[in-house]
């Protein structure tokens, strides 16, 4: 036997039973509604997150390109005489400028060669050989000089 509350109203004192209102789709949707709320809360702090992420890193670029520009300036104030001449460094060139007209051996990744010093740049060395070609050799290529 189920036991029920008896509600008496005012003027007829007959016991009457209320029914609760079963209408299922309120708390459905109600559901819903309460998971879309957090849901579109959750993506607005992430958002917020990654905003303030992305700015920190703005802001360490910024700060790496300042600090790239100075150490260029740096290097583009360096004479060649002082190892700022493009790879070779200025002790290769005033010892090769020394050598020009002279038959040397020079050793590369490419290979060995032998030839006549004809003109020293800033980062390379003009090779006469034997056969009578020209080579331009890249200073920073440079392994060895016999």
């Amino acid at each position: 036997m189920k036991l029920r509350r008896t509600f008496v109203y005012r003027s007829d004192c007959i016991p009457a039973f209320r029914r609760k209102n079963t209408t299922p789709t309120r708390k459905k949707t109600s559901g819903i509604r309460k998971h879309w709320v957090r849901l579109k809360r959750f993506v607005v702090v992430r958002l917020a997150r990654l905003a303030d992420q992305l700015t920190i890193l703005r802001q360490q670029v910024d700060r790496l390109s300042v600090n790239v520009s100075a150490l260029q300036e740096r290097v583009n104030a360096l004479t060649p005489g002082q190892g700022g001449g493009g790879g070779g460094g200025g002790g290769i060139v005033s010892f090769l400028r020394a050598r020009v007209g002279t038959l040397v051996t020079l050793e590369t990744p490419a290979g060995t060669l032998f030839g006549t010093i004809i003109f020293v740049g800033v980062d390379f060395v003009q090779l006469q050989e034997a056969d009578g070609s020209i080579v331009l050799i890249p200073l920073r290529n440079v392994l060895s000089l016999v």
